[in-house]
């Protein structure tokens, strides 16, 4: 229960350092081999404050950039068993917080679009870029 420890926290970063030697033992073709790459940057943030590289803006992969996006947005929404899903409009509103800090503006505002086309009516979804 609470925050992790800065010690455990260490540890939970080096997922994507494994996930990423793991993933680079299969043969992957074509545009499918950057999966390893692309899985390996998901925590990377657009200021540069994310790991396990500190990547910053366009140098981090935008397969990498989209997953940070739908992976934060489905963790936010998604029921758990220590916590219910946050309310669509909180969720938006956090995204759109992080938007060229943690998260790339424009992929935020693809998937605001999105939604706002799949879910017409809704009020959640206010547009970052026209």
């Amino acid at each position: 229960p609470g925050r992790l420890t800065d010690e455990v926290y260490e540890i939970v970063k080096t997922h994507t350092d494994k996930t990423r030697r793991i993933l680079e033992q299969i043969n992957f073709e074509g545009i499918y081999s950057l999966v390893p790459e692309i899985t390996g940057c998901h925590h990377e943030k657009f200021d540069g404050s994310g790991y396990p590289n500190g990547l910053i803006g366009d140098e981090i992969p935008l397969g990498s950039r989209i997953i940070a996006v739908a992976d934060f947005f489905e963790a936010i929404t998604a029921e758990r068993h220590y916590r219910g899903p946050m309310e669509l409009d909180k969720a938006f509103d956090l995204l759109l917080d992080g938007a060229g800090r943690r998260f790339d503006p424009e992929v935020v505002d693809a998937l605001c679009q999105y939604y706002a086309r799949e879910h017409a009516g809704h009020p959640e979804c206010r547009l970052l870029v026209s």
